[in-house]
């Protein structure tokens, strides 16, 4: 007599999967099978699953807390999928909390939600009390459990927030933004939310060694004309050239262990002084202008009968937009880039002294007026000069240095900035002033 094996599974679920961490490309979408619920266990059917950034940092493998795989009939398997939305289709018979019909949402880390079904213990679920006649949105439902509560812990958590408090958020059109602006409208608090758009103001163009890379040849070459049109440079390349194979690998990217070695360029006798000068241009720069802006506000409600700090700021804000384009023009005149910055350097230091000295609300405004024009003036000319100084071979790293330069003193000067208030104000704008 023959025997065959029976299994187990007597429900299967489509799910998006992957064998290993790294690209999205290798995302496959599998049938897997499924046991009955045993008596602690539920099963579940979603109803939306949303994706973050984070769920594509765990598939490459990049992200702190990775997705388990899974023993399944393909082999190892893990599912994508951290947010999700589902409803409980069959419970076993000792599940207390939840019935059939239950929305949940999933309670543990990479819960694995792209996918159709799911069998779990009652403990990795959160119910959720919603009534049957209740209208709400499956969509936004599923993705409650990131966004709105990283808004809602940032909005409690570090200050005591009050009605009619204000307050300001960069990143505003991210989720998390969004969610903070819905929160503070529900609880009373006024908030000034700053946006990026770069896309419609500027045409972002991909790098022509990565379309190569990724043999895009024909979107290479378009990029190509459209950099010598834009300069006034005529080139005479055809795809045919970009084919090449010498060009193809010189188009590989450098996948090589970093050496400290590797700066010792930059310290050469013939860049060792520019090296230096432009990565303390770029530290003690940082280090005034975040110690100013952190203390600014501070002290705008310090002042007696002050007419509104978060106005002030915003109009503060919003005068220092032409100075960087004022920047990349004057650049280009007998100033230069040297006499440029010398200028802007001296305005910012003499705004931010004046600052310290007037008395009146008005005086104090233009004072702050004209500091942030000449200290966005002064960036975008370090911004501009900057990869201008170094060699091609060694620019990315030179950038790169000064940009770390640039945010290290960034966290500094807060910090120094409150440090420095205990021993008086007026401290702290003095120091600024002379590292300006």
């Amino acid at each position: 007599m023959k025997i065959q094996k029976i299994s187990r599974s007597c429900y299967s679920t489509h799910a998006l999967v992957f064998e290993k961490y790294g690209s999205l490309d290798q995302l496959r979408l599998k049938s897997l099978n499924l046991k009955k619920p045993s008596s602690n266990e539920v099963k579940v059917d979603f109803i939306a699953s949303p994706m973050n950034p984070a769920d594509i940092n765990q598939i490459q493998g990049v992200y702190p807390i990775l997705p388990n795989f899974i023993e399944t009939e393909h082999g190892k398997l893990a599912i994508g999928g951290n947010e999700g939305f589902a409803k409980v289709t069959e419970v076993g018979d000792e599940v207390k909390n939840l019935k059939v019909g239950s929305y949940i949402f999933p309670n543990v880390n990479s819960f694995g939600t792209w996918r159709e079904s799911a069998i779990c213990k009652e403990s990795d679920l959160i119910s959720l009390n919603i009534k049957e006649d209740s209208v709400f949105d499956p969509l936004l439902a599923a993705a409650l459990t990131v966004n709105p509560c990283t808004a809602y812990r940032m909005l409690l958590d570090f200050v005591t927030l009050e009605k009619g408090d204000v307050i300001l958020q960069n990143g505003a059109t991210s989720g998390v933004g969004q969610a903070v602006i819905q929160l503070a409208k529900i609880w009373g608090i006024k908030s000034v939310n700053v946006i990026r758009n770069r896309f419609i103001l500027f045409d972002m163009l991909e790098s022509p060694k990565f379309l190569l890379k990724k043999d895009k040849q024909s979107d290479c070459l378009k990029v190509l004309k459209n950099l010598s049109d834009y300069n006034d440079v005529k080139i005479d390349l055809k795809l045919e050239d970009l084919l090449n194979p010498s060009i193809a690998a010189d188009s590989q990217l450098n996948t090589e262990e970093f050496k400290f070695d590797d700066l010792r360029p930059l310290f050469s006798k013939d860049l060792r002084t520019t090296t230096i000068l432009v990565f303390l241009i770029w530290s003690t720069s940082s280090l005034a202008y975040s110690m100013f802006y952190s203390f600014l506000p501070k002290f705008l409600i310090s002042i007696p009968n002050y007419f509104g700090p978060e106005l002030d700021l915003i109009v503060i804000s919003l005068s220092g937009i032409p100075g960087s384009v004022i920047a990349s023009k004057l650049v280009e005149t007998e100033l230069g880039r040297k006499g440029t910055l010398f200028f802007s350097t001296i305005f910012t230091s003499l705004s931010i002294f004046f600052f310290m000295k007037v008395k009146t609300t008005i005086f104090l405004l233009i004072c702050n007026c004209t500091g942030a024009f000449f200290s966005n003036l002064m960036y975008g000319v370090i911004y501009s000069y900057t990869p201008e100084v170094f060699p091609t071979s060694v620019r990315g790293s030179g950038c790169g240095i000064a940009s770390s330069l640039n945010r290290v003193m960034g966290i500094i000067g807060p910090l120094l900035s409150g440090y420095l208030i205990s021993f008086g104000c007026e401290l702290s704008m003095y120091i600024c002033v002379i590292v300006f």
